[in-house]
């Protein structure tokens, strides 16, 4: 009978093994196929896309010889001639293998392509997921997926002329519910998340609605803005960022409280709901600071560069605070708030199904 148990366990790690080496394999050939079709899609840019084949370097100028990638004359051969300064902060020195943006007359260099290393780590994040996570991890990353799909539906709705605001609000619902979707499937804890982020999300969006509407607001500064625009176009886009900014918090607040306090009904069925909150508070309490702190330091991340670059161009830290990072204060403010505010309507949530399931008053 030992024997037998022993066997069959040495088959399963070996099917284990082969699911896992399987999965790791169609996962690597599927992000190599993915990345190498990336690095060869010039042909659907309509700027003028370029290799560097050759570069001969002259102190700051460099003599760079180019081959067109698409277009009616791909495959020609052309030679440039690209100056930069050395501080590099408006100009860029170029390198063999580079893939480049040209002007429509084919005489300068407008940019670098560089969209396959983005790929590139895009699609080590989903074959690791798929690889480590497996049935999990390949959800997640169709998640993500989809998740993009729908955030570029949004932009395309929004090109084609309808309100970016309204179009996030509905995007909010779709994203939220796909996500918890994917995380918990259908189920009570599900419910309550999605109920708990919508709320969390209506309360801080009407807040800072409220806030914005009634704040003369210098637009000039705010990065992205589509032109022209009017007050009403440059409020919807604001508030757009902030409640996109802050949802991923909300989400990720709203999971935990819930997820703790179903743990909780569920290990403990006759504990009561005074209880129940103050162990859940408690769950807030360690998850609050370290929420806040990721908040900032993304923004921080954000508004490094702009304050490196204005700085060296002798702009003054009043001028930097009060125009550009005005934006980005507010955001992170914004997102510190939702947090807060998801924690309160998370246990108000829960609170509410706990007097349902343990039958308290």
């Amino acid at each position: 009978m030992c024997t037998l148990s022993v066997k069959l366990m040495l088959r399963y790690n070996k099917n284990m093994k082969n699911k896992y080496l399987l999965r790791t394999a169609i996962s690597l050939l599927g992000a190599i196929i993915l990345f190498v079709l990336v690095v060869n899609n010039s042909w659907m840019y309509k700027s003028p896309v370029a290799k560097v084949v050759e570069v001969h370097n002259h102190g700051n100028t460099q003599a760079i010889e180019v081959r067109l990638e698409n277009g009616r004359d791909k495959g020609k051969h052309l030679h440039i001639i690209n100056k930069y300064d050395k501080s590099k902060v408006y100009d860029e020195q170029y390198y063999k293998h580079d893939y480049v943006f040209l002007n429509d007359e084919y005489s300068g260099i407008t940019g670098v392509k560089r969209d396959y290393w983005v790929a590139a780590v895009f699609l080590v994040l989903l074959a690791s997921l798929i690889v480590i996570g497996g049935k999990k991890g390949t959800y997640t990353s169709l998640c993500v997926l989809g998740n993009i799909a729908l955030f570029g539906l949004i932009i395309y709705m929004n090109i084609r002329g309808f309100d970016i605001l309204h179009m996030t609000v509905a995007g909010v619902v779709v994203f939220t519910f796909f996500v918890l979707l994917v995380s918990d499937g259908i189920s009570h804890r599900m419910m309550i998340s999605f109920a708990a982020t919508l709320l969390t999300t209506l309360l801080l969006s009407t807040l800072i609605m409220l806030l914005i509407w009634n704040t003369d607001i210098d637009y000039d500064f705010l990065h992205f803005l589509p032109e022209p625009f009017t007050k009403t176009d440059a409020n919807h886009f604001f508030l757009a960022q902030i409640i996109i900014g802050c949802l991923g918090a909300i989400i990720d607040v709203s999971v935990t409280i819930t997820a703790a306090s179903m743990e909780l009904v569920e290990r403990t069925p006759d504990i009561g709901l005074k209880a129940l909150l103050s162990s859940v508070r408690k769950v807030a309490d360690d998850i609050n600071g370290t929420m806040i702190s990721v908040v900032l330091l993304t923004n921080i991340a954000y508004t490094l560069p702009i304050f490196l670059i204005s700085m060296s161009n002798e702009i003054s830290f009043r001028t930097v605070i009060s125009h550009d990072v005005y934006f980005y204060i507010v955001r992170s403010l914004s997102g510190m708030l939702s947090i807060i505010v998801a924690i309160l309507v998370s246990l108000f949530v829960t609170s509410l199904f706990a007097r349902k399931e343990l039958k308290h008053d």
